[in-house]
């Protein structure tokens, strides 16, 4: 009896410990949570709590939108290992908006599926947009349309434009964000848009789960309009200039980028014939119209450009006067040897005085006065000078390009060969040419000593009294502005030197054709050429001159002669 006692009690031990051993092999899962990720997708976390001791071949996500019990027949995604109690996260993605899914997780262990219990999300509702057409277009600015419905999502919405589908631009909308169910119209104005133009936009809605866009629109931009220009009266006409003034009263919308006059001696001009560029902008402006014939009839439009085009004013004609005479008073200075730089007897020579050196020159012409305002302005067209009160006075601010333009301009006046080519910021010089020139210094200094017949040992030209020969610093600009003989004076208005030339002396400095250069104790010859000056920055001012081949001359002095 005791024996079938113990033998019933070995049984019912094993069977127990039978059934804990097959607890422990039943394989458990778990979906852990289901998150939206945006309007197409859904974040799965899962693990596997449990495994049973049988094969596993594959451990993933099953899921429809159907079937509340998804199973592997259905949408499935495999999860790449399969790791016990360590959850997985997989993303699921080309899902439906506002849709809900079923899903659960599920394993496959000798052939068949093992399920977790299932767990559902609803998709997010997209929001509803629509682009709209375009309105309010003008050349320069449109206002962009559309409606969206935000179904629930807090929405920031903008408009892309650009003159491409790959649009470039954006634009927040107005309003800029829109939340719940209803419709809303929403708004953009765009500017500074180029004329005549396509330009394709779009409704842009960004939400925490996504961006969504709208359909393309496109829209041209209209024509901009030209500008409004009125041509004023023509003022100052002279031999080969006259003054034109322009107003400008309308852009037409957009910038002015080039303004002026143009003319033509036939009806009509544009930019296509003799232009000036007076800057940009609106308002009023003065042009000079240069280069004109004598005695000829001309025709004058104001113009202005803008992105357009160009608006013209109303046209003006008028006459050049007859040929004028410039009146410029010539002195023959024979040639002739002399001693240049500091001369016999002098003391506190500066070092660019020496040392003296023989120059030998061929005879020339010298102006009588320095050039004064009223021929400067004449031929040239403006008066720079800043003492412009007398027209007898020097002309002064000009450069050593301007009086170089005035020599060939002179010659051309005169019906003769032009000495100088211009290209860009260098000088040439012909020798042969018969017209006006710049002298050397070496033919300035000859003729304020007086020339070969007369040359001297004054300190200054003509005279050692300065205040008896020249215009100084002490006997002018010394005495204040208030005081009448303060800056410049009258041409010829000291003592001439002994070959009749006036201020060679003070008054005002002289520009001279060669650039300055240490002297040598060379004796010379004939400077007239050589040591060429190509950039000269100071404003100064000049006198003719000429050789036997008719010449014109300007100079860099006002200091003592030695």
């Amino acid at each position: 009896m005791n024996r079938i006692i113990g033998l019933l009690l070995t049984l019912a031990i094993l069977l127990s410990h039978c059934k804990k051993e097959e607890l422990q092999r039943v394989t458990k899962l778990s979906v852990d949570n289901l998150e939206a990720q945006s309007y197409s997708s859904i974040k799965v976390t899962a693990h596997i709590i449990d495994l049973s001791k049988t094969d596993k071949t594959e451990f993933g996500i099953c899921y429809s939108e159907t079937n509340p019990e998804p199973t592997i027949n259905n949408r499935r995604l495999a999860f790449s290992e399969i790791k016990k109690l360590t959850p997985t996260t997989k993303i699921i993605n080309g899902l439906d908006a506002n849709t809900m899914y079923y899903m659960r997780v599920y394993l496959i262990e000798d052939g068949k599926p093992v399920y977790s219990e299932v767990k559902s999300l609803r998709t997010p509702q997209k929001p509803t947009i629509t682009t709209l057409g375009a309105n309010d277009i003008n050349f320069s600015f449109a206002t962009l349309n559309g409606t969206i419905n935000a179904n629930n999502n807090l929405v920031s919405v903008y408009f892309e434009y650009g003159t491409t589908i790959e649009y470039g631009h954006a634009v927040m909308s107005n309003p800029g964000t829109v939340s719940g169910y209803q419709q809303t119209m929403v708004s953009a104005q765009i500017n500074n848009l180029s004329p005549s133009t396509i330009y394709h936009f779009r409704i842009k809605a960004a939400t925490d789960t996504g961006t969504i866009y709208g359909n393309d629109h496109f829209f041209t931009t209209a024509e901009s309009p030209l500008p409004i220009v009125t041509t004023g009266n023509i003022k100052n006409i002279n031999t080969t200039y006259a003054n034109c003034e322009g107003v400008i009263s309308a852009d037409g919308g957009t910038n002015i980028i080039a303004r002026g006059v143009c003319w033509s001696t036939s009806p009509m001009p544009t930019t296509n014939n003799a232009t000036t560029n007076d800057g940009i902008g609106l308002g009023t402006f003065t042009s000079t119209l240069f280069g004109l014939a004598a005695n000829t009839t001309y025709y004058v439009r104001a113009y202005a450009t803008n992105v357009s085009g160009t608006g013209y004013g109303n046209e003006i004609q008028f006459t050049t006067a007859k040929n004028a005479n410039i009146a410029i008073e010539m002195v023959l200075v024979n040639g002739g040897t002399f001693i240049m730089g500091g001369g016999t007897g002098q003391t506190n020579l500066f070092a660019n005085e020496q040392p003296t050196h023989q120059v030998t020159l061929t005879g020339f012409y010298m102006g009588k006065y320095e050039i004064t305002q009223a021929q400067y302005t004449e031929l040239m067209g403006v008066n720079p000078s800043y003492f412009s009160d007398h027209t007898n006075k020097p002309v002064e601010q000009v450069s050593w390009f301007d009086a170089i333009s005035f020599c060939n301009r002179l010659s051309e006046h005169e019906g003769l060969s032009k000495c100088y080519t211009l290209n860009g910021s260098e000088v040439s010089f012909n020798s042969s040419a018969k017209g006006y020139r710049l002298p050397t210094e070496a033919e300035w200094e000859y003729a304020a000593r007086g020339g070969t017949n007369y040359t001297d040992y004054y300190t200054y030209s003509g005279g050692n009294s300065v205040y008896e020969v020249g215009w100084v610093k002490e006997n002018s600009y010394d005495l204040g502005y208030e005081h009448p003989d303060y800056g410049t004076h009258p041409v010829g208005s000291k003592k001439a030197n002994k070959l009749g030339i006036y201020d060679l002396s003070g008054n005002v400095w002289e520009w001279c054709w060669d650039w300055f250069g240490s002297y040598t104790s060379n004796n010379l010859r004939s400077l007239v050429g050589t040591r060429l000056r190509y950039t000269r920055k100071r404003k100064l001012q000049f006198r003719v001159s000429g050789s036997t081949n008719s010449v014109i001359a300007f100079s860099l002095k006002n200091h003592k002669i030695n």
